[in-house]
């Protein structure tokens, strides 16, 4: 695991709010379900959060709960209400949507509502299609979350992307945003708010921009970062996928 560098915010200051709420209609499955090197997505994921310092994740299931919960064995443990469940390395609790057909910020909205969420410094923000950063990139985010800073965005070729990292005073106004509200999306949010409050970190890291909807999204990427995170977790009983 790399360390964070001495006087700096750590990565693992932050819980990681996985959104994985959605239909995967184009990919036809669930993502986090996608076999990567013999390991759910979702486990990788968690893996790579873990060999970057992170301890927290809440993750977010909406319309296929069922399909998570028949497939990973701890996922049930970890919905239970208070429950955190150890998998890959981290500390994890499923939140469930009830109403994912309200869309990405619905989800957001629960996992924010939650007590790790609330009472942290500040929280990472990933769609379970987007690949999580590498501990480098991490590191410099989490560097450039200043007291006067409200969010910051990782961007590679000037263009924006995830994970965004969420401040406590940005998350306090987001759960006051109506589920139903015509802003009631994250990128609208972001740009309302004045630039000075939000830091853009130039990284060379291409998993910053990269979404895997598709099977061919999936078939072509290169994931070999991502799958070379050992799964500390999935040797324990219990924890393997059924």
């Amino acid at each position: 695991m790399e360390s964070d560098s001495p006087g700096a915010p750590g990565v693992g200051a932050f819980p990681l709010v996985l959104l994985a709420g959605g239909k995967s209609s184009r990919l036809g499955s669930p993502k986090g379900l996608v076999d990567v090197a013999g390991a759910p997505w979702l486990e990788r994921q968690l893996a790579r959060f873990a060999a970057a310092g992170g301890t927290r994740a809440l993750v977010v299931t909406g319309f296929d709960t069922q399909a998570y919960a028949a497939a990973l064995r701890w996922f049930t443990r970890a919905a239970a209400p208070l429950a955190a469940v150890d998998v890959a390395g981290v500390s994890v609790t499923v939140v469930e949507n009830p109403m994912p057909e309200r869309g990405p910020f619905s989800s957001l909205a629960c996992a924010l509502a939650h007590d790790a969420a609330r009472t942290a410094p500040g929280v990472w923000v990933l769609p379970i299609d987007c690949p999580l950063a590498s501990p480098t990139t991490l590191r410099a985010l989490a560097e450039a979350l200043t007291p006067h800073v409200e969010a910051v965005i990782p961007t590679y070729e000037s263009a924006g992307g995830h994970p965004v990292l969420l401040a406590s005073t940005f998350v306090a106004h987001l759960v006051t945003v109506p589920a139903g509200a015509d802003d009631a999306r994250l990128d609208r949010q972001l740009h309302a708010r004045p630039a000075s409050a939000i830091a853009r970190v130039a990284v060379d890291d291409t998993c910053v921009r990269q979404n895997l909807n598709t099977a061919s999204d999936w078939a072509t990427a290169a994931l070999e970062r991502v799958a070379a995170i050992t799964l500390v977790d999935r040797a324990r009983p219990g924890n393997r996928p059924a």
